[in-house]
């Protein structure tokens, strides 16, 4: 956000899962585009819990995942929902040739993103126990289903957006 960047000298600029983390994004995006030769790429990937919210039974699961990102977005100025917003921020950027895709994985349990989401989970536990927004048997609940096999659920939404600096 603060360290200088060299202007007008990069062909691509890549972030992952790193705007929605501050609290000016369209700030940065603006010193990541002016980084960009000209027709330099920026391609910025940023999550979005919204397929979590959704994606799995029983509701006890549901209910923390919801929990969980509350925490986050509480606890740290994460904004759970930037995956959806990028685009239009890379839009307002002036970048040329704006496109975008999600994508979705199945989090199996005992996966890496189960075992990803549950050590995010147990992370913020005390939080989200404090706030009263989920029982401490329900967030058992949820860490049995993680290591399970058997459950299935869709993972955070990543959206990927890539746009074009212009010539000069």
């Amino acid at each position: 956000m603060a360290d200088p960047l060299p202007t007008g000298q990069f062909d691509l600029v890549h972030t992952r899962w790193v705007l929605a983390w501050l609290p000016t994004p369209q700030q940065v995006l603006a010193r990541l585009v002016a980084a960009l030769r000209p027709v330099g790429w920026l391609l910025v990937e940023e999550g979005d819990l919204v397929t979590l919210y959704h994606s799995a039974t029983p509701e006890s699961f549901l209910k923390v995942a919801r929990a969980f990102g509350a925490a986050l977005a509480t606890l740290s100025g994460l904004d759970i929902f930037y995956g959806r917003r990028v685009y239009g921020d890379m839009w307002a950027q002036g970048l040329a040739e704006v496109g975008a895709e999600g994508r979705v994985c199945m989090l199996h349990g005992g996966g890496a993103n189960s075992r990803w989401l549950r050590l995010s989970i147990e992370r913020v536990r005390a939080r989200m126990v404090d706030a009263k927004t989920v029982s401490n048997t329900e967030i058992e609940e949820t860490l049995a289903l993680l290591d399970d096999p058997a459950f299935a659920a869709l993972s955070p939404l990543t959206m990927a957006v890539w746009g074009r600096r212009l010539a000069r």
